[in-house]
């Protein structure tokens, strides 16, 4: 079949679904279930597995409603867009839900799990995902394959949000291991991804977790808040440095504030890998417009090469209220290729001094203590760097200099509030 080889739910109609499973069903898109504009699929502890598409939407094809709570996705494949699911527009929900060993296998391809949007699309489209698993789903074939776990390609307007949610071990052969974000839209759209992790992605030349192309959003493509990063890779070569060992920003604005980022960007090979970018390269393509990175209250740990920030192209990146470490290896923590825009530093603490430089930042040369714990689980959800009262961190403003990159509740990583006294440096506040 064309579509929904095992079911098509059309418009003005509605399917409710309760632990159905969908196995080894093909079409050219959406081979277990198409969903047409106006048409509803709600599905509770539904399972699709080992679906195969010949374009799109391995499992699943949407320009309806479709929401799934408690279900498990995992074996699906298309060619080109979206592994397991392909929104090609309306809205789509999905809670509690496993995504697993999804894959696009032909070149150009995008969305191992997930793909949201498209060329074809006549509208917006929402994605809404809460507590939900992307583990080991994959664009990597052919070399041309991008966010491994999720890509959006907005035209008309759309917005992603993720909460709560853990990416691990999903792979790109280009760019965005875990999340190609990508907005052609002149629709101004805001994409949130809160307390959630990212751990093992990889990207083979940039954003080992996340990369961001936002090329007409006039502003805020893209916030990230209260979330952890680590050991995500970025693999080049000596002629081809890969950039972003965790967040890629090509184009568009990006926030960031109350993140840990730990020993992201370098591949288990060590030397034989040229890392460019730890946590940020900024490269605009050619006649975007401006573009800017924010990372406000966050921790940042390298792996002891490279920058821990890189910059690299005609934009400015903005750091506030961060701690910045790079393990005193051979790369400073803040680098920025000739001819490109400038760093604004303000109440930054960092292990060297490369960062510094405006506002209340303080480097080693000034007897900067970072004062950060080792990067963990405490009790929590997230792992992250706790900060002890030694740290030069510790009220390195005063209040009424505190702000967020979001615009969201003025917390720290765990949700405690801020100030207590000062505003802290590093993702959490401390609590005498």
């Amino acid at each position: 079949p064309i579509e929904g080889g095992a079911l098509k739910v059309g418009r003005n109609s509605a399917v409710i679904s309760s632990s159905s499973w969908f196995y080894l069903h093909t079409a050219v898109a959406g081979s277990a279930i198409s969903i047409e504009e106006g048409g509803l699929y709600q599905g509770q502890s539904d399972q699709f597995t080992i679906n195969i598409a010949g374009a799109g939407g391995g499992a699943v094809l949407s320009r309806g409603t479709f929401a799934l709570t408690g279900a498990f996705l995992s074996g699906n494949t298309a060619d080109f867009l979206g592994g397991a699911v392909w929104v090609l527009d309306g809205a789509a929900s999905f809670s509690n839900t496993v995504f697993d060993g999804n894959t696009v296998s032909s070149a150009p391809g995008a969305g191992g799990a997930l793909y949201v949007g498209g060329a074809g699309s006549s509208g917006a489209q929402t994605v809404d995902i809460t507590g939900s698993v992307f583990s080991g789903n994959s664009a990597s074939s052919g070399g041309g394959g991008s966010g491994g776990a999720i890509a959006t390609d907005y035209y008309d307007g759309g917005a992603l949000w993720i909460s709560d949610s853990t990416f691990e071990d999903n792979v790109a052969s280009l760019v965005g291991g875990a999340i190609h974000f990508f907005d052609d839209s002149p629709v101004p759209s805001i994409s949130t991804i809160t307390r959630t992790r990212f751990e093992a992605n990889h990207a083979q030349w940039g954003g080992g977790a996340v990369a961001v192309d936002a090329e007409d959003v006039l502003y805020g493509s893209l916030k990230i808040g209260q979330s952890a990063f680590w050991n995500n890779v970025v693999v080049g070569n000596s002629l081809n440095p890969a950039y972003g060992g965790a967040i890629l920003l090509e184009d568009g604005d990006l926030f960031v504030d109350n993140s840990s980022f730990f020993h992201n960007g370098e591949a288990p090979t060590g030397s034989t890998v040229n890392v460019q970018g730890r946590v940020y390269a900024v490269v605009p393509r050619l006649g975007a417009g401006p573009t800017y990175g924010d990372l406000h209250y966050s921790t940042v740990q390298g792996s002891g090469s490279g920058a821990a920030m890189y910059l690299d192209g005609p934009a400015d990146m903005r750091v506030k209220h961060c701690i910045v470490d790079g393990l005193s290896g051979p790369g400073p923590n803040c680098a920025v290729a000739p001819g490109s825009g400038r760093f604004f530093n303000r109440w930054m603490v960092s292990s060297d001094n490369t960062c510094i430089g405006h506002h209340g930042s303080v480097g080693a040369s000034a007897g900067a203590v970072l004062g950060i714990g080792t990067f963990g689980l405490y009790g929590g959800t997230l792992p992250y760097f706790p900060i002890l009262p030694t740290s030069s961190a510790v009220d390195i403003s005063g209040p009424f200099q505190c702000g967020t990159a979001t615009g969201l509740t003025l917390v720290d990583q765990l949700g405690s509030p801020r100030p207590i006294n000062g505003c802290d440096g590093g993702s959490i506040e401390y609590a005498p």
